[in-house]
């Protein structure tokens, strides 16, 4: 039982710094099977200051805009950042970027 916890306790702090690194809990609980919800529960916890809405996506559209550049389909692209395919390609074409079927 100690080995459990221990290894519930490591994966909890790589949770903890995964989100204090910037991922989101979609993004966290999608690599480690564990839902969105679980992972806020986790941190919380853990005593750490959630992150609320934020009003500049500055850095998100800088990042969906590289992966893009890149050749990465956009739902790829989504789930690395925590958001729906059909959420990166509408954010696209409201910036002026016009994905195509392909792409996706």
């Amino acid at each position: 039982m100690d080995d459990e916890r221990e290894l519930m306790e490591i994966r909890d702090r790589a949770i903890c710094r995964r989100y204090r690194n910037g991922e989101t809990c979609q993004a966290i609980g999608d690599g480690l099977g564990l839902t969105r919800q679980r992972v806020h529960q986790i941190l919380h916890a853990n005593g750490v200051v959630m992150r609320g809405p934020t009003t500049d996506y500055s850095k998100l559209y800088e990042i969906i805009d590289a992966l893009y550049a890149q050749g990465v389909p956009i739902a790829e692209i989504g789930r690395q950042i925590g958001m729906s395919r059909s959420a990166v390609s509408k954010n696209l074409a409201r910036r002026g970027r016009r994905p195509t079927r392909a792409a996706a």
